[in-house]
């Protein structure tokens, strides 16, 4: 069962996805947290592993948001759904509707409070 795209087209479309990211930190297309966030979605979207995929993007996220803004912090919202299945079930709504509509805001909220 394969939940991303084609097996085929993950070396490819991880390349770009790497190439895109570092053009918007270049350009300064997106927030720190925007970028981070678009390349969590992509990641997940593209499923480049079996399992751990969530997990993978969140590191790849810390590592970015850190070169971005060694400041920055991103909580995945341990606070506000201390009940880890409440938070599976919101992050997961959140990333739906960004690959839905590609509005990042429900995973930028949710993603940005500790």
């Amino acid at each position: 069962m394969n939940l991303g795209i084609d097996p085929t087209q993950i070396a490819t479309q991880m390349r770009i996805l790497f190439g895109n990211a570092q053009s918007w930190r270049e350009l300064g297309t997106y927030s720190a947290v925007e970028q981070v966030i678009r390349l969590h979605c992509e990641v997940g979207r593209i499923h480049p592993f079996v399992n751990g995929n969530g997990r993978v993007s969140r590191v790849y996220c810390e590592v970015m948001l850190f070169a971005l803004d060694p400041d920055a912090e991103l909580g995945w919202s341990r606070s506000r759904f201390p009940e880890a299945k409440e938070r599976r079930r919101v992050y997961i709504e959140a990333v739906r509707q960004a690959d839905a509509t590609g509005d990042y805001s429900a995973v930028i909220d949710f993603a940005s409070h500790s």
